[in-house]
């Protein structure tokens, strides 16, 4: 229940960036659905398409994997309902060897940076923009 409500909260700040990025509420929620499908289909078949087509090293196919909030959530629940990532492939098999029993905290603390970076550049722009108009 927690990486799901920590998910919550990194495309809620998301939103937020979107929200403060844009003057238009039609925009910004036009925005956030392409960001949300882009985040949810396009990163998972461009990621698999990219990987076959440039025959991505596992290394390489595992950061590609945690610089996505759904992606890095889609690992962490991975590890912790099968106890193991083989069902991941290489990237699962690499990620485990690499970050051994941490692969948790990595996909949380991943998580936790798109949070963090999110809503501090919402927050930034959004003070900054209200106080120039």
């Amino acid at each position: 229940m927690g990486l799901t409500m920590l998910l919550g909260w990194a495309c809620m700040a998301l939103g937020m960036l979107v929200s403060t990025l844009t003057r238009r509420t039609a925009t910004a929620i036009g925005l956030a659905l392409l960001l949300w499908l882009t985040l949810t289909f396009v990163s998972d078949l461009g990621i698999i398409g990219t990987a076959i087509a440039l025959r991505l090293r596992a290394q390489t196919l595992l950061w590609l994997t945690l610089a996505n909030p759904l992606q890095a959530f889609k690992i962490a629940v991975v590890q912790i309902m099968e106890g193991n990532l083989e069902a991941l492939g290489s990237a699962g098999l690499y990620a485990r060897d690499l970050f051994e029993d941490n692969v948790l905290h990595v996909c949380t603390g991943a998580l936790t940076g798109w949070l963090a970076a999110a809503f501090l550049l919402a927050l930034g722009y959004f003070t900054r923009k209200g106080a120039i108009e």
